[in-house]
């Protein structure tokens, strides 16, 4: 939910600084199907998850995680040259590592849980695994609580999430308020 909750705050900061936000349709987006991977992944966890046992939804919800983290790759490198998707990228790194050295599952602090959400909130656990010294790139994993009212819903995010919301943040300001040529760059 960050990054909805940072794509409305950029739209309305856009707006402020008198944006345009039709320009968000002149967007060339390479790729774009790739975004209904994750949605159809996450819908098909939170089904799969309540229709079989830990022991099998487990191991393939981390696949299915892996599968997610491919397509977000694609899509953003295919898409490298718009401004505010290198961040992205960046971000996604951050991610892929911890996600990768661990299964297909993110760590995750017990601590930064219960700060957000507070206690009992171990069901919610569908791509993340408590962080541990068995869990590896904690550094990398979520714990950083971002609690209500900070946020309007609550979570846990990581370094890699915080780059991909500045990204997608910068994508939006400056695809909305593109920098005005200076009359010595025009002349060229």
């Amino acid at each position: 939910m960050l990054f909805l909750e940072i794509g409305v705050l950029s739209v309305l900061v856009a707006l402020i600084r008198r944006g345009q936000i039709f320009r968000l349709a002149d967007l060339e987006i390479r790729r774009i199907w790739l975004v209904t991977v994750p949605v159809a992944v996450i819908l098909a966890s939170i089904i799969f998850r309540r229709t079989t046992p830990p022991e099998i939804w487990q191991p393939v919800t981390g696949a299915l995680h892996l599968v997610t983290s491919a397509a977000l790759f694609a899509l953003f490198w295919s898409n490298r040259k718009l401004p505010g998707i290198k961040w992205l990228l960046a971000g996604w790194l951050l991610n892929f590592a911890p996600i990768l050295t661990n299964g297909g599952r993110m760590p995750v602090s017990k601590w930064a849980v219960k700060i957000a959400y507070g206690s009992g909130q171990e069901g919610r656990m569908l791509q993340h695994i408590w962080m541990s010294s068995q869990t590896k790139f904690n550094f990398l994993g979520d714990f950083i609580p971002l609690p209500t009212p900070l946020v309007a819903i609550p979570e846990v995010v990581s370094p890699g999430d915080i780059l991909m919301a500045v990204g997608l943040f910068l994508l939006i300001q400056l695809t909305m308020c593109p920098r005005k040529k200076k009359a010595s760059e025009s002349k060229g």
